[in-house]
């Protein structure tokens, strides 16, 4: 950004990352307390999804606090193992519930685009973490072919979990998915294994914007460099956030129609037509106006849900 467009264009995509990581990171929030208080499902304000969402806030401090990628890297894994998990129990009760495909499935339905929109940027979440972990790499001229592998198995695992289960069970697919599922032991023990997955996660998802926060001036004018609490208030101000948010799922497809498609589309398209001078290529221009329309569009439709 700043050799294309200077200070403005290092401020923009900062603003980006920030923007889109600190709401990433309040969606793991949200989805822990939600699945949390689903698994305990008692009264009171200490069994609610808000004090799961507080106190998994409190909880993620300490590893907020590590400062280098590769310490997070076992618990990054343990992550992907606990995933690994969950979605082959997620396909095996699809396989058993669709034994025939259940009589709500529409083959496409126009009034759910907007929102299916929002929810597929989301999935642009990992974005800015390529190349902090490029550069953390032992090999990092591998990383390209590592990161076509991935992209690739990551498509092939969305698209097959969504066929599936909506196909599984029509139109009472809720969101999250595991929602969906009967409640017993085994579905108890994904929801609480999913939240852990998410919780590990956390701070290998906001590093990027506290890296950036931590660069500009008021860091060492207002803290002293002190990261530990700087880092505190950052966490805490996410999980604020995350404790209000009344819908997981629109929530989601918010933070992709404005900062998923701003970072994936809006801004790499500018970028590229000022940096060639080629006002008039048609791929750059057609991500921009697709990023703009659908962003606007899935943000409108997310908000008249919001307010039914």
């Amino acid at each position: 950004g700043y050799r294309i467009m200077g200070n403005r264009g290092k401020s923009l995509v900062e603003a980006g990352i920030v923007t889109v990581q600190v709401s990433f990171v309040c969606a793991y929030f949200l989805f822990i307390g939600e699945q949390v208080s689903n698994v305990v499902n008692k009264q009171g304000f200490f069994n609610s999804k808000i004090f799961f969402t507080l106190l998994s806030t409190v909880l993620s401090v300490p590893l907020v606090w590590i400062k280098s990628l590769k310490l997070l890297l076992p618990a990054a894994l343990f992550s992907d193992v606990i995933i690994l998990f969950g979605l082959s129990v997620i396909f095996a009760y699809d396989f058993i519930q669709i034994d025939k495909v259940h009589e709500s499935v529409e083959a496409f339905r126009w009034s759910g685009l907007p929102l299916f929109f929002g929810i597929a940027v989301f999935a642009f979440e990992g974005i800015n973490m390529v190349l902090p972990v490029e550069q953390s790499m032992k090999n990092p001229k591998q990383f390209p072919a590592v990161l076509r592998q991935v992209i690739f198995h990551l498509c092939i695992a969305m698209i097959l979990i969504g066929a599936l289960s909506y196909s599984a069970f029509g139109v009472h697919t809720e969101n999250p998915i595991v929602n969906s599922l009967p409640s017993n032991n085994l579905i108890k023990t994904v929801q609480i294994m999913y939240s852990i997955a998410l919780f590990c996660t956390v701070p290998v998802q906001l590093f990027p914007a506290v890296a950036i926060l931590e660069s500009y001036p008021y860091f060492k004018k207002y803290f002293g460099e002190n990261l530990y609490i700087h880092r505190f208030l950052v966490v805490v101000f996410v999980g604020a956030i995350a404790s209000v948010v009344p819908n997981f799922g629109l929530f989601l497809n918010v933070v992709g129609a404005v900062g998923g498609t701003a970072v994936a589309f809006i801004i790499p398209s500018l970028f590229y037509m000022k940096q060639t001078k080629n006002f008039k290529a048609w791929q750059p221009i057609g991500a921009l106006v697709f990023g703009i329309i659908g962003g606007f569009i899935a943000l409108v439709m997310s908000i008249v849900e919001f307010t039914k």
